[in-house]
């Protein structure tokens, strides 16, 4: 099950602090890449909390496809950086 780390929903809710409320981070596909963009909750999405505010949002196609996924933090030069992850086997 795709999952959110929580140093992800930190950032998630740091990168959403200057957009409109109803605004949510969204991975979406460009040019055969994912990538995490700000968008909004459409109905059927699964959505991810933190600290009371819908930060982040799938729709049911790209859920299913990140199934074995986590959204993850990797720190860079530059900053911060949200990442997709496999997740760790619990076999």
């Amino acid at each position: 099950m795709f999952s959110v780390t929580a140093p992800a929903y930190q950032r998630l809710a740091q990168i959403l602090e200057l957009e409109s409320p109803e605004s949510v981070m969204r991975i979406i596909r460009v040019k055969r890449r994912l990538r995490i963009r700000v968008g909004t909750i459409r109905e059927s999405d699964q959505i991810f909390t933190h600290e009371g505010r819908v930060v982040f949002a799938l729709d049911e196609q790209m859920a299913k496809n990140l199934v074995l996924k986590k959204l993850d933090v990797k720190l860079t030069d530059e900053g911060p950086r949200l990442q997709l992850k496999k997740c760790e086997s619990t076999l």
